[in-house]
């Protein structure tokens, strides 16, 4: 797991979130997990239709 903070801004207040330490957040791994199975459902379906084609020619 990553850990995030917020500096401490010259006025008193909180920046905006950053990574502590290197690696992916929570919400990034699952980004990439969902990127994932798009691109293989993507390339199941197009190899589920050239086998549909090549069987019905």
């Amino acid at each position: 797991m990553t850990l995030l903070r917020r500096k401490r801004l010259p006025d008193g207040s909180f920046g905006e979130l950053e990574k502590v330490f290197e690696g992916e957040t929570d919400a990034e791994k699952v980004e990439q997990l969902k990127r994932d199975l798009d691109d293989a459902i993507i390339e199941l379906s197009l190899l589920i239709a050239m086998q549909q084609k090549e069987g019905g020619a």
